[in-house]
């Protein structure tokens, strides 16, 4: 084990590092940000049919029979609907990460509004895959350590 080794640890351990703290933020908005870029009726950089990964805490979650409405970082003016009851899976307080689609809907045909909606599936837990990047950092941390005192 030799110098190659010992930069292969340091890239997996700088990888992790920058995945673990910054990999929400490079692939998608947070629910603030969302809340920003809403103008009361539509979104100023989406239209509909766009897909955007908010990100967020849940502060609320209301369940009307087979839809399930949350509410990330107390951001009440942009809910997300979700197509199914998630209360066994999520509960107020998780971090989770939602790949979200804006859709339309008109009212009387002179007033469109815009909102997120998704499905189950695409509601994730975030601490997941933080705990995934955590362990590229500690591996390659392992790696460094490994060849260093085998080299010595």
């Amino acid at each position: 084990m030799g110098a190659k080794t010992i930069v292969l640890g340091f890239a997996l351990f700088s990888m992790g590092i920058l995945l673990f703290v910054g990999f929400f933020p490079m692939i998608g908005e947070s629910a603030e940000e969302m809340s920003d870029d809403y103008s009361g009726s539509d979104f100023e950089d989406y239209s509909e049919g766009d897909r955007v990964f908010v990100y967020g805490m849940i502060t609320r979650m209301d369940i009307k029979k087979d839809t399930t409405v949350l509410v990330l970082d107390g951001q009440t003016d942009v809910p997300i609907t979700v197509d199914g009851n998630l209360s066994g899976h999520f509960r107020e307080g998780q971090s989770i990460y939602v790949r979200c689609t804006v859709k339309e809907i008109g009212i009387g045909g002179f007033v469109t509004f815009e909102y997120l909606t998704a499905h189950p599936y695409d509601v994730h837990n975030e601490v997941f895959i933080q705990a995934i990047f955590a362990l590229i950092a500690i591996s390659g941390l392992l790696i460094v350590v490994v060849a260093v005192v085998k080299k010595v």
